[in-house]
């Protein structure tokens, strides 16, 4: 006990006591390390996974998907505002012979700042056909679109272009059968969705 109190050695005791305060200085620097090493390293790879924010699938447009949507109080990106969609409808040809179907160029770009979401599908979206005054068939008629949802997330300024078709019959909302067959003449198609509504795209059928 007294070598430890009272070095003893060839050297003066001073030589000894400065070593054993390195000594003990050193294992002090040591011990800390090792306390931070562990204390930083406390967290598990759950954690982290706790911690991030879970993203939904959506479906989106070839170059229509954004990284900047506009959100609504659920943090979920906000539906697109009528106001804020631009409509286009453009039939394949100006004229079509009496054994072909007319088709259609449907086109919504989203005019907003912010990125969107839309259902660009038949059940949302309207292709109507008219003649004059005459309304002639209705792509929501009947049900038709009921199942048929296509959910995009429409980047700023972005678009997203669909086909359509109209297999030239007449419709109505009650569904009626028997009713008189498209005849040879001027007709418009429209698009409408959300509320916005596209400008008339005119064709002849022969």
């Amino acid at each position: 006990m007294n070598t430890v109190l009272r070095p003893v050695g060839p050297e003066p005791a001073r030589v000894y006591w400065t070593r054993r305060l390195l000594v003990l200085g050193a294992l002090i620097v040591a011990a800390t390390l090792v306390w931070t090493l562990v204390q930083g390293g406390g967290g598990t790879p759950s954690d982290a996974k706790e911690g991030a924010s879970p993203t939904a699938p959506v479906d989106a447009s070839d170059d229509g998907a954004t990284d900047d949507p506009a959100t609504d109080a659920t943090g979920a990106a906000a539906e697109c505002l009528a106001k804020n969609l631009e409509l286009t409808v453009a039939a394949g040809r100006a004229n079509y012979p009496a054994d072909s179907s007319p088709s259609f160029t449907v086109t919504v770009t989203n005019t907003g700042d912010a990125g969107c979401t839309v259902d660009v599908g038949e059940a949302s979206r309207e292709l109507l056909v008219t003649s004059g005054s005459d309304r002639i068939w209705s792509s929501l008629d009947c049900d038709a679109g009921e199942d048929a949802s296509r959910n995009l997330l429409l980047g700023a300024g972005k678009s997203d272009t669909h086909e359509a078709s109209w297999d030239r019959i007449r419709s109505d909302e009650k569904c009626s059968d028997g009713l008189p067959e498209p005849r040879p003449g001027t007709y418009k198609a429209q698009v409408k969705l959300n509320g916005a509504k596209s400008e008339k795209a005119t064709f002849v059928l022969e």
